[in-house]
């Protein structure tokens, strides 16, 4: 059974072949929603890195409301990471910022803990969203992005 490295703790997980196509394939692998969190208070967005970043109103469909947070959200986990967060004292801006990729096409991250990194939460992959994410990791090397699995998603209950 394949495994990963907790980029925090060092905690080895054996990871089973239906969720290791969950994860992200380039980024930092953590093993809880403890060290995601612990990863993100130790991340840094440098002053200049948000200046990539483009203001965007997106009109998406949303299913999940937070009264704590008085926003929709478009998945359960997605609202309960945004809740959480913000209990744990991070400033939670969601999908209002992305960035222009060579292609034209644009990456938005679900979350931005200002002063900290941006978070995306991820439960299935859409088509070409491995791809749009290697290719923002690559043009965009010095913001710091999280993604959260959907392997860690009972930690939010």
């Amino acid at each position: 059974m394949p495994c990963k490295i907790c980029e925090i703790c060092k905690t080895v997980k054996d990871i089973s072949g239906q969720d290791w196509r969950y994860l992200d394939p380039v980024g930092p692998y953590v093993c809880s929603a403890d060290c995601a969190f612990k990863w993100v208070r130790q991340s840094k967005m440098k002053g200049t890195a948000l200046k990539m970043a483009v203001f965007l109103h997106l009109e998406r469909a949303n299913w999940e409301y937070s009264p704590y947070m008085r926003l929709w959200f478009r998945s359960r986990y997605e609202k309960r990471v945004a809740e959480e967060s913000r209990r744990r004292g991070f400033s939670v801006r969601y999908e209002e910022l992305g960035f222009v990729l060579s292609n034209g096409n644009t990456y938005t991250p679900d979350f931005l803990l200002r002063g900290h990194c941006f978070v995306e939460v991820k439960g299935q992959w859409g088509v070409g969203a491995k791809l749009k994410l290697k290719r923002f990791r690559e043009e965009y090397p010095d913001i710091p992005l999280l993604v959260m699995p959907w392997t860690i998603q009972g930690d939010f209950d």
